[in-house]
């Protein structure tokens, strides 16, 4: 109980709820009673603990519309410190996240290392256009 106290003073609901089952897993996994099964006034302290500090709500992200993108599209155009070909890369990345429905990670990589090739619509291999190498700036995109 005074680990609860003393944590909810210092980090949010959703950690000491996250503390408390990593205490959880790691007595039972180690064959030990649950620490917290049955004890009334531990429940009462989180209770009090959520009721207090609140449940932090997600990150709220608005849809992309065509208005907006139609935005971004026209944003890149006019952005003067963008070379053509990463506006055209950045165009077609857009548009087919927002026709294909795709969050960033199904389209993208982080790292070449990071690369699944069964998840995400990227390869990382040589491309050309119209038989001319690509730069190799634009195979790698860190988002």
């Amino acid at each position: 109980m005074c680990y609860v106290a003393s944590r909810s003073l210092l980090v949010s609901f959703s950690s000491v709820r996250v503390d408390l089952a990593t205490i959880r897993h790691f007595h039972i996994a180690t064959g030990a009673a649950d620490p917290l099964l049955g004890r009334p006034r531990l429940d009462l302290l989180i209770r009090g603990t959520r009721r207090t500090l609140g449940e932090r709500q997600g990150k709220v992200r608005l849809p992309i519309t065509a208005e907006l993108l139609a935005r971004l599209i026209s944003a890149l155009r006019e952005d003067s410190t963008l070379l053509p070909p990463d506006k055209t890369m950045l165009t077609a990345a857009f548009t087919t996240a927002f026709f294909g429905f795709l969050r960033v990670s199904e389209f993208t990589v982080s790292a070449t290392t990071s690369l699944n090739p069964q998840g995400t619509l990227s390869e990382v291999t040589d491309q050309t256009v119209q038989d001319r190498p690509i730069p190799e700036r634009l195979h790698h995109h860190y988002w």
